[in-house]
């Protein structure tokens, strides 16, 4: 699709993300595909600008998404201290595979001495849908492998047992849509 077909909706605009200009983006991106009058209700995420918008400039119906309304719950549910923790840990394990190439290339290589998948570990992404548990999924599949690489870290990165692991419950099988 081509600039001229996606009219202000380019993400790369550098337009402020006002509700007028918001509201002209949805505007002409509705006029050049010609739907403009067809359009009568515009679901988003929940931020004050584009329900303006909808509300205000367009005289659209405005529906929050209702996936973007729950993950904004579950995020708060995350925020509560002992979950907080747990994921903290899991995602400084995570991050210490993306950012060090020694402990990746030693972890692939146990996976191939143990005919394992090749399987990376999976990163939280605060945004992205139900990645915590896509983390959680991930990670204890590769608690083997991953003890050499971790017990190779000599810089005092990440230390083995630092992480807290949930013993209580399941705590994936509690995460999974």
């Amino acid at each position: 699709m081509g600039d001229e077909e996606c009219g202000s909706t380019d993400p790369c605009n550098a337009e402020r993300h006002t509700a007028e200009n918001l509201a002209e983006g949805l505007r002409s991106a509705t006029e050049s595909w010609g739907i403009l009058e067809k359009v009568t209700a515009c679901v988003h995420d929940n931020a004050s600008n584009v329900t303006l918008a909808n509300n205000e400039y367009l005289d659209w119906d405005s529906s929050p998404c209702y996936a973007h309304t729950l993950q904004l719950a579950i995020n708060d549910g995350f925020k509560l201290k002992p979950i907080h923790h747990i994921v903290a840990g899991a995602s400084r394990l995570v991050s210490h595979f993306h950012h060090s190439t020694v402990a990746t290339q030693a972890l692939c290589q146990k996976q191939v001495d143990q005919t394992l998948p090749d399987h990376r570990l999976i990163q939280y992404c605060r945004t992205r849908w139900n990645s915590i548990y896509d983390m959680f999924d991930r990670t204890p599949n590769q608690r083997s492998p991953r003890r050499t690489p971790l017990s190779l870290n000599q810089r005092g990165g990440l230390q083995r047992g630092g992480l807290q692991r949930p013993r209580d419950h399941d705590t994936t099988t509690s995460l999974q849509c």
